[in-house]
């Protein structure tokens, strides 16, 4: 399957989630949804960027710059509710990396292994039409703030976006908000 990554429905989130065993697995996706992060920043995230040294969640999670796409500083995105409840029922390793694998030679779960599951959730939730990709939970993200009404300078705050533009070309149309749009725009 080649092409972008699929925005995906709330119910679609949910459907997968139906379908998938791993709570390890569910957590990344949450991870990858709730903070727009690319799939090799979030493999790469350590325990004590998410959590402090009594295992309590921090407020934020924090993407260090050298875990981070073409980016020279770190960048640190806020905890939401839905997140929350996540980072609390995971029990993480003392230290090292948040996902540890001592199948890779990165000592870290690898990228192939969160693909290959997320499709075989895909694909038992239904869900193999849909282009669902790791990059899935980043374009949703985006997809849904600037749905909601978020300003693209916010967008762009939380997803560490170098440019306005890069942010607008994960965001989907709606028909329905571009009708929406038109209708409004004599009144």
């Amino acid at each position: 399957m080649t092409g972008q990554a699929a925005s995906l429905s709330n119910s679609d989130w949910a459907k997968l989630e139906k379908h998938c065993q791993s709570d390890l697995h569910k957590f990344i996706w949450a991870l990858l949804r709730f903070t727009g992060a690319r799939v090799n920043e979030v493999l790469n995230l350590k325990v004590s960027d998410v959590y402090d040294n009594n295992g309590k969640p921090f407020d934020y999670i924090l993407y260090r710059k050298e875990t981070r796409k073409g980016k020279d500083k770190n960048h640190s995105v806020p905890v939401t509710n839905a997140l929350h409840s996540y980072l609390a029922a995971y029990k993480p390793p003392t230290d090292g990396y948040l996902f540890p694998s001592d199948r890779t030679s990165s000592g870290h779960l690898s990228y192939e292994a969160v693909r290959d599951y997320l499709m075989k959730c895909a694909t038992s939730a239904g869900l193999s039409h849909k282009a669902v990709k790791t990059h899935s939970g980043r374009r949703s993200l985006i997809t849904n703030l600037i749905s909601n009404g978020v300003d693209l300078r916010t967008v762009q705050a939380i997803t560490g976006h170098s440019s306005i533009q890069n942010v607008i070309r994960y965001a989907d149309s709606n028909p329905h908000r571009c009708k929406l749009a038109l209708e409004g725009a004599y009144s």
